[in-house]
């Protein structure tokens, strides 16, 4: 049984994690200000204490913007039962595919990648190979190709098994994720999600 609600629950925690690039500087951050600019009484100016203060131009900024990052995290059991639920839905909807052989090309051209792909089935949509060894003819070969990606075994996500329409294991990877006894849909080996 697949648990819809933990995969849900999972992407969540995914899309919720957030970097703020925009930063400003506090009175204490910004450089210089030790010093007193004038005494305190006697000049008819306003008292100030700090040229880096926040009503001075070049002073600090209340209330801006920081760069803090804010994380959702999920427990790694949860993290790896929702990964696991995940594979075991995109298998059980016949978007999983496991290759016997490797993704081997003998060149980095794109018709060599053409004719591979061909070879799999692969006519239109989206297709995302994974393999346990990434080789640079691989990469290059594909780079081309719309709609086609490479991904390590151990970089495999969440994200990944929901963005493409077909998924493409090599032999090993799908030894990682699949027991060696059985090729065919069954259960999916233990692995940290990402």
């Amino acid at each position: 049984m697949v648990k819809s609600s933990l995969i849900k629950q999972a992407i969540r925690v995914k899309t919720k994690r957030k970097v703020r690039l925009p930063h400003t500087k506090t009175r204490s951050e910004v450089a210089g200000g030790g010093r007193k600019p004038w005494r305190q009484k006697g000049t008819g100016r306003a008292r100030a204490g700090s040229i880096r203060s926040p009503l001075w131009r070049g002073g600090g900024i209340t209330f801006g913007p920081r760069s803090t990052t804010v994380r959702a995290r999920l427990p790694k059991k949860m993290a790896k039962l929702a990964f696991e639920a995940a594979l075991t839905l995109a298998d059980r909807q016949q978007r999983l595919i496991k290759h016997t052989g490797n993704f081997s090309l003998p060149t980095a051209k794109t018709q060599e990648a053409v004719k591979f792909l061909k070879k799999l089935g692969f006519n239109s949509g989206s297709l995302l190979l994974v393999t346990k060894n990434i080789e640079p003819e691989l990469i290059l070969a594909t780079s081309n190709l719309k709609n086609v990606d490479v991904v390590s075994s151990d970089e495999l996500s969440l994200k990944h098994l929901f963005k493409y329409q077909q998924i493409v294991f090599d032999k090993d990877s799908a030894a990682k994720f699949w027991p060696a006894n059985s090729q065919k849909s069954g259960s999916v080996k233990s692995k940290a999600a990402k």
